[in-house]
């Protein structure tokens, strides 16, 4: 038997998902001081189984024939638009590796130069390296070992651009009033290795001296790569704008990281690449943020371990053109998206808690999981893209809008152009942060968020307007128990009947008049997806697919919404679903090689539904997470013209599989008991 109870939420994330399906069906088994270099901010904007191949490897971006891309690009021209630059995207020209290097935090301590940090004067022993007062320049090659503090001071790295430089910080606390502590002004690429069991501090001020458009704008700044190893704590203040910042690549191999920040805690305009590390930011704008929108081969987030916490007054995890999430353990809480990226996003591992403000992951053209898991706790919309494309993986979605959502791509909605000048702000003036005109509402820039400690505690950053986790419903129902005694997480009861839903019309109106396309596709070709939907559960402006995996799902709360709600076609080749809704539409698809079967049933959130052969053998089970008064149920091996029943509470409903509405049979409840008993109103 498959019995999937959407309840206790957490211990299904945490643990093992065992299921299977009744062999009586003849299906298998299915598995389911000296501070004087300083900034003003950055320039505004530096068919069956099609999505089921090529995830990791990557192909060229998924934007349709109303996806509005243009076909090519406009070479030798000064600026790109995002479209333009959009549509030459291809995920397997990323570099998504690490070097070496990166990853290699040893370092010789006797060969080294030694820095010592003081007040009254800093010291330099080797060479390479010079101080004046409490300002430190290295200028060539080599290692570099620091420790001591500076109350007002800061270091700079400033070698040829040819020059790899490892920066050992050994016991280093820094603070600089007026500009960056730590500054890579030039390199090809500085290393700062945080040696093992040292504790390590980096702070800025809030108002910078320099007024040049190409100066710093973070407390930890790099205008080359930046690559952070080792096994000691690093905790950066960024009290001007942001905490740590590359405008390059900015590469996080080790370490305990607690960076707090007015505007984006990690930031790497070519790129963010996590391999492992204990990562906690606290931030005004995005939490980890790449935004280099003039080449489609850069501006990426790609995460594949650690352990990251986000707190964030806009989005969690921000792209330019693909976010990647394929390791680690990620908690998300933020005003906005959890994870956002303006083109292509991609999970293939890890864990993933999320409580978002919005979406809990978009992706606008594409959005594809191929595993890992995935546990949203709250949000406006689940998973939303133009292509929204389940391969594997275990998701749990509560959502007050859709649980998973397929509108037709806007890419005009980014920066105009591409240009990598594009309008300079006026000195002074704080940048821009997230999408919105001046980020979240209430947040002004100037000031460090509220309890500015990482390794402290959740606290939101200030100025996240109206947005409070701890408002979020408590009181989520219940998902009942899995086979072996694990259960799936909390839902609401909104004690309102709901409509199943079914092909466009006035479906998903919540969402204004949507544009209905081809492009717009949710396909499901395997894991297992559970969701509570406060509107439309699988909701597309176009077609929807199901091939494979385990479905359940309960919404939505008014009968111009469905838990099926699509435009141009719905069709079953595969998988197991038990979708629970309103009478209204609960024929819910078209002519489909899968039968499925529809019934016209009524139960209340926490009510066991079972899909049964007609011998009363369990094949699937759900605990309802709202009431309902339909159910719309197939799976692996269903026969057309086969009696099946519909159990609500120990209330049989018999029902005749078929393979389009007319066909699949509606069924209304009769006795109890699992043989199918009399018909009559349950």
């Amino acid at each position: 038997m498959r019995n999937m109870n959407i309840q206790g939420r957490r211990t299904f994330l945490n643990g093992a998902l065992a299921l299977a399906v009744a062999a009586s069906l003849g299906a298998g088994a299915l598995t389911l001081g000296g501070c004087s270099n300083g900034s003003q901010a950055e320039p505004a904007q530096d068919s069956q189984q099609e999505g089921a191949a090529g995830s990791e490897g990557g192909a060229a971006s998924a934007i349709g024939t109303d996806g509005g891309v243009a076909s090519g690009s406009a070479s030798g021209s000064a600026a790109q638009t995002f479209v333009e630059v959009a549509a030459t995207f291809d995920a397997s020209a990323l570099d998504l590796e690490y070097s070496k290097r990166d990853m290699d935090a040893s370092y010789d301590a006797a060969s080294a130069t030694k820095v010592a940090l003081a007040d009254g004067g800093c010291s330099v022993e080797g060479a390479g390296a010079a101080a004046d007062g409490t300002v430190v320049t290295i200028s060539e090659e080599g290692t570099y070992v620091l420790d001591g503090s500076l109350s007002d001071g800061h270091v700079v790295v400033d070698a040829p651009d040819t020059a790899k430089v490892q920066v050992v910080f050994d016991g280093v606390d820094v603070t600089c009033s007026n500009g960056p502590a730590f500054y890579v002004k030039s390199a090809d690429e500085c290393f700062v290795t945080l040696a093992d069991g040292s504790e390590n501090a980096l702070a800025d001020g809030a108002t910078y001296a320099a007024d040049a458009e190409d100066e710093p704008y973070g407390a930890l700044f790099s205008k080359d790569d930046l690559a952070i190893n080792g096994a000691g704590s690093l905790t950066v203040e960024g009290a001007y704008e942001n905490a740590i910042v590359s405008k390059d690549d900015l590469i996080i191999a080790g370490g305990t990281i607690n960076v707090n920040a007015v505007a984006d805690g990690l930031r790497g305009k070519d790129c963010v690449k996590i391999a492992d590390g204990t990562i906690t930011v606290t931030a005004g704008g995005d939490g980890i943020k790449s935004n280099n929108d003039s080449d489609a081969t850069r501006g990426f987030v790609s995460i594949d371990g650690g352990t990251i916490t986000v707190n964030a007054g806009d989005k969690g995890v921000k792209a330019e053109f693909y976010a990647r999430i394929a390791g680690g353990k990620l908690d998300i809480v933020s005003a906005d998206d959890a994870v956002h990226s303006n083109l292509e996003v991609l999970i293939a591992g890890g864990e993933m808690t999320i409580n978002a403000g919005d979406d809990g992951i978009h992706g606008e053209t594409r959005l594809v999981v191929d595993d890992g898991v995935i546990d949203i706790q709250s949000c406006v919309e689940g998973l939303e893209a133009q292509e929204v494309i389940v391969n594997g993986g275990d998701i749990a979605v509560e959502a007050s809008d859709d649980a998973l959502n397929a509108a037709v791509a806007d890419l005009t909605s980014g920066d105009e152009t591409a240009a990598a000048a594009g309008t300079a702000q006026t000195p002074g003036e704080p940048s821009q942060m997230g999408e919105g005109a001046g980020g979240p509402e209430g947040f002004d820039g100037s000031q460090m968020p509220e309890g500015a400690n990482g390794a402290e505690g959740r606290q939101m950053p200030e100025g996240m307007g109206d947005f409070d986790p701890s408002q979020l419903p408590e009181d989520r129902g219940g998902r009942g128990q899995m086979p072996d005694g694990e259960t799936l997480g909390d839902w609401s009861d909104e004690g309102q009947a709901r409509d199943f839903g079914g092909k466009g019309g006035m479906g998903g109106m919540s969402g204004g008049m949507a544009q209905s396309s081809s492009d717009c596709l949710i396909q499901i070709n395997g894991g297992t997806l559970v969701f509570n939907a406060g509107n439309d559960g699988l909701d597309s402006n176009g077609r929807v697919e199901i091939n494979g995996g385990l479905v359940l799902g309960s919404g939505p709360s008014s009968g111009m919404d469905g838990s099926l709600d699509y435009d141009l076609s719905a069709v079953i080749n595969g998988g197991t679903f038990i979708l629970l809704g309103s009478v209204g539409n609960t024929a819910g698809l078209d002519q489909s090689p899968q039968p499925f079967v529809s019934a016209q049933v009524s139960g209340n959130a926490g009510d066991t539904v079972q899909l049964a052969d007609a011998d009363g053998t369990v094949i699937a089970s759900m605990s309802a997470g709202q009431r309902f008064t339909g159910v719309l149920a197939s799976c692996d091996g269903m026969v057309s013209g086969q009696g099946y029943q519909v159990v609500v509470g120990g209330a049989a409903a018999a029902v005749t599989a078929g393979t389009d509405a007319s066909a699949a049979g509606m069924g209304a409840m009769g006795g109890m008991g699992g043989k199918g008993g009399g018909m009559g109103r349950f």
